[in-house]
């Protein structure tokens, strides 16, 4: 199976085609039928990019305020920790 290097070649090459007949394909459709391994590869390259780009991004405005109140109970403790496996549980039971 070719991996994501090659799905973004061909993404880059269909954008300069004027017949696009590719065009009804997304690039989550792409990445979903990529193995892991090459999606994990895919994600460490975006992340690195991500990283690399400095402060270029800023977290909206009620982000720090909602830190802060999530703080607050922590510390109150009207809020308990919650290891990542048992917050997908519950997050999944919720929908």
């Amino acid at each position: 199976m070719r991996g994501w290097r090659h799905a973004v070649r061909m993404r880059c090459l269909r954008s300069e085609v004027s017949d696009d007949s590719f065009a009804d394909v997304s690039v989550e459709e792409e990445v979903m039928r990529l193995p892991k391994v090459e999606k994990l590869r895919l994600m460490e390259a975006l992340w690195s990019d991500l990283t690399s780009i400095g402060d270029g991004f800023e977290s909206p405005s009620w982000h720090e305020a909602a830190l802060h109140e999530t703080e607050g109970r922590y510390k109150s403790g009207e809020e308990q920790r919650v290891d990542w496996a048992e917050a997908k549980r519950r997050l999944r039971s919720h929908s």
